[in-house]
């Protein structure tokens, strides 16, 4: 009896605690425009093919459709692996996503920490491959459809026009990546906002481009 009446209590306990904890806060939301959305310029399951001057090539099959949701963003400067995480204040973000089919390249769009501001829009490269390389994974800010450094490990080139492998393109983003491996690894991507990668280097100096 005395066993059941000390369940009975513990219990009651806690469901009190349940009811007492503190539930956190909604302090705000941030979504991508449609023009932010356009810095990605597949919409989902376009195909498109890079070669080189070698005469390899590499098809992308890009994922249909584009995935668009939310993330509840909260304090990097708190512990949020803790058991009480609900009782975190925090924010609504959206993040956009466009990935090949065989996970060859990966986009995504996402917002900086609110509570570490100023808050800026992250493009990242999360990977980009081709054969034979070692892949390319690397972040910048973006904004009004142009893209900018977003750190000293991010540097970029923008070029009105660029021609790889005779093959002419036009405004477009030479995005390099910080090197831990400079043996055969993806130097640099180019990335035009209206037609994506339209090419790449690696660093032992083969150059990829759209076909």
């Amino acid at each position: 009896m005395r066993k059941n009446i000390f369940i009975i209590v513990v219990g009651l306990f806690s469901l009190t605690f349940l009811q007492c904890k503190k539930e956190g806060k909604k302090l705000g939301s941030f979504s991508f425009t449609a023009q932010d959305l356009q810095i990605i310029p597949y919409n989902g399951g376009e195909t498109f093919t890079l070669i080189n001057s070698l005469g390899d090539s590499i098809q992308y099959h890009v994922e249909c459709p584009r995935f668009i949701g939310n993330y509840n963003d909260y304090n990097p400067s708190h512990n949020i692996n803790h058991d009480n995480i609900d009782s975190e204040d925090y924010y609504v973000a959206e993040a956009a996503q466009v990935i090949d089919i065989n996970g060859i390249f990966s986009i995504w769009l996402r917002f900086s920490s609110p509570f570490q501001p100023p808050i800026k829009k992250i493009i990242s490269f999360e990977p980009f491959g081709i054969p034979g390389a070692n892949s390319f994974m690397a972040q910048w800010s973006f904004n009004a459809g142009k893209i900018y450094q977003l750190n000293s490990d991010s540097p970029l080139v923008y070029y009105d026009s660029l021609t790889i492998n005779n093959k002419k393109f036009y405004s477009v983003y030479g995005l390099t990546q910080p090197l831990t491996n400079t043996t055969n690894t993806i130097s640099t991507i180019f990335y035009s906002v209206s037609q994506g990668f339209v090419g790449a280097m690696t660093t032992n100096g083969i150059r990829w481009n759209l076909k």
